[in-house]
């Protein structure tokens, strides 16, 4: 009978056997022979001395292997100078094998003899005059005119630029192996090694004009709401003053066509009155164009911005810069401005031949249009130059003050006596609402201004003083005999004064166009009118 017998597995944990059971060594066996450091040095210098000097398992292979392995960055670096000097030695040797055989070492394109400038398309870089001839597929400049004439009469070429000339870009022209340079008739016989050498790229200029600058200050609106009752007239000429602020130019600069230098922003600072000259980038459509491509991303914004008088947008501001003006590499502009192309040789032949000239006349480079730039509308715009003027002011009543400054308000040929006793201080009485934008009168050896005409024991004519608000009045005939200023009448009814009749050679001020002339039927000033000027005299307001 077969007994079975049930398998058992007792398993334990990890943690319950290490808690059981010892897991370190207790014992250890020794070894035969103690160890010692003298028992150390005998095995390395028996291991040592073994080794053999040479061979693959050798000291020498080991001293490599570790020269190799501490220095492995600097052996690539020197195996990778070993595959260039290699490189080029078999260059220079096919070099040499093409010098010692002349007759095949014409450059594929350009023929031995070619005279070569550079450019493109028929037309000369600027400021880049320099002539080179191909000799031997070689490129050598002529380091002179002289003997670059002399060549081309040894060749039979026409004096003239139709002799044949190529023109290449800078970058052809680098690409093409270098020459020395022919200054003297010796020179011109170097031949096979002698022309071996090796120069620098060339740089191309970028296209340019030379412009000088004139800033004339910054503009600065004049406008001065009049305090007064007078008519409400559509006066036609806006006021501007010129402050003593510098002008400012920002430009796009990029000397060379092929340098590792990009455009650079430049601002100049141009203080008033005085010139700078300035080298601004010019569009060529050619290679030696230097205008970054993303020339709008430099403009500024206040380039689009239009100037304001009175809450009227001055639109047509003149800009010869920027996208649509004539220097588009100018990014912004601030003052007035007056700008001149300085004459180029290059800039004039080439314009010449396009059919223009250049335009080296002075113009207007930013500012707001006047009589002598523009029109703005049928409004035209007073600019005044003048360093004692700082700008149009109150009087002590409110009113616009007048001057004697050619082109400022109220300048209307009064004279010196009239303008520094009553125009010259805020406080004068002329200045005055009821009194103020009138005619004023030389009479009674005064300045006088009408107040009114009226009866008392016969027509009488009111005045007042406009020096210190004195009150006169005169008799009607008193008036006609001295002035030559007659009532106008209806019957024994006063209907006002018939200025027409006026002596003109009594006027000392015509007055201001807003300004009903008092005592008179018609709502307009008589010796201003609407059609005449505040700021000086026309056609129209002339006495």
């Amino acid at each position: 009978m077969a007994i079975n017998k049930k398998l058992t597995k007792k398993i334990i944990s990890n943690k319950h056997s290490n808690d059981i059971l010892s897991k370190s060594f207790t014992q250890l066996a020794k070894t035969n022979e103690p160890i010692s450091h003298d028992k150390v040095n005998e095995m390395y210098n028996n291991i040592f001395y073994n080794i053999p000097k040479e061979g693959k398992k050798s000291h020498k292979q080991i001293i490599k292997q570790s020269y190799d392995h501490v220095n492995d960055a600097y052996n690539k670096t020197l195996d990778k100078q070993i595959k260039l000097l290699v490189k080029n030695l078999s260059g220079k040797e096919a070099e040499l094998i093409s010098l010692e055989n002349p007759a095949s070492n014409e450059h594929p394109v350009y023929e031995d003899k070619s005279l070569i400038v550079a450019g493109e398309d028929g037309f000369q870089y600027q400021d880049m005059d320099t002539k080179y001839i191909m000799q031997e597929g070689r490129l050598r400049a002529f380091g002179n005119e002289n003997i670059f004439v002399k060549t081309k009469k040894a060749f039979k070429l026409p004096p003239t630029n139709a002799d044949g000339r190529y023109f290449v870009t800078i970058n052809e022209l680098n690409d093409i192996p270098d020459g020395p340079e022919i200054n003297t008739d010796k020179d011109l016989h170097l031949k096979g090694t002698e022309l071996i050498i090796d120069l620098p790229d060339l740089l191309g200029y970028a296209a340019y004009h030379d412009i000088e600058f004139e800033c004339m200050g910054n503009e600065v609106s004049d406008f001065v709401p009049a305090l007064s009752e007078g008519l409400d007239l559509d006066v036609n000429t806006l006021q501007f003053y010129l402050s003593n602020d510098a002008c400012s130019v920002k430009y796009i600069k990029d000397t060379y066509m092929n340098d590792e230098e990009g455009p650079t922003l430049q601002t100049a600072i141009i203080p008033k009155g005085e010139k700078q000259t300035l080298r601004i980038l010019r569009r060529t459509n050619m290679e030696n164009d230097m205008i970054p491509s993303d020339i709008a991303s430099y403009y500024e914004n206040e380039a689009s911005v239009s100037i304001e008088y009175n809450g009227n947008d001055i639109t047509n501001y003149e800009r010869n810069w920027g996208p649509i003006g004539e220097y588009e590499a100018i990014v912004y502009a601030e003052g007035r401005i007056m700008s001149q192309e300085i004459e180029n040789q290059h800039i004039s032949n080439t314009m010449l031949l396009m059919g223009d000239i250049q335009d080296t006349s002075k113009k207007l480079f930013n500012g707001l249009p006047t009589q002598t730039t523009g029109i703005w509308g049928d409004t035209g715009i007073t600019i005044i130059d003048d360093p004692s003027y700082t700008g149009q002011t109150l009087s002590s009543y409110g009113t616009k003050k007048i001057y004697n400054i050619p082109g400022a308000y109220g300048s209307l040929g009064q004279s010196h006596d009239l303008q520094s006793k009553v125009f010259n201080d805020p406080d004068s009485h002329y200045y005055r609402p009821h009194m103020y934008g009138q005619p004023i009168i030389r009479y009674l050896n005064r300045y006088l201004v009408i107040n009114k005409t009226y009866k008392d024991w016969g027509k009488r004519v009111a005045f007042w003083d406009a020096t210190n608000g004195s009150s006169h009045d005169k008799s009607r005939s008193s008036v006609e005999d001295s002035l030559g200023l007659y009532m106008d009448l209806a019957g024994n009814d006063i209907l006002g004064l018939r200025w027409d009749t006026l002596n003109r050679d009594r006027i000392e001020f015509p007055g201001l166009q807003e300004y009903k002339t008092r005592e008179q039927n018609v709502d307009d000033n008589i010796f201003n009118p609407v059609n005449g000027n505040n700021y000086g005299l026309n056609q129209y307001n002339t006495w």
